[in-house]
């Protein structure tokens, strides 16, 4: 679902064979732009600042459904609708409306 930015920008890296830092960060910022994928920053106070790629959906699936019940358990929260929508929210730039 959230991949941190720089595993992200490592996979593309290898898998695509990019050698050029620019290379990455421009392909990132067409597929954003494109709708494709979405970046969630997260700063926390004093601390550190986290980006975060992910998938931006129109439509959810069975599938993303279980990756979000998954991750929410693997958090220790209770799988609540609540719940699930927040992190469909989080996750995919997608809102559930009930």
């Amino acid at each position: 679902m959230l991949t941190d930015e720089q595993v992200f920008i490592e996979t593309i890296k290898k898998s695509l064979n990019f050698t050029s830092q620019n290379k990455i960060h421009e392909s990132i910022g067409i597929a954003e732009e494109l709708g494709i994928i979405q970046r969630t920053i997260r700063k926390f106070s004093n601390l550190k600042t986290l980006s975060f790629i992910s998938l931006k959906l129109e439509i959810i699936s069975y599938e993303c459904i279980s990756w979000v019940i998954k991750s929410l358990k693997i958090d220790d929260m209770t799988p609540s609708e609540k719940a699930i929508q927040s992190r469909v929210k989080e996750a995919f730039a997608l809102r559930i409306q009930t």
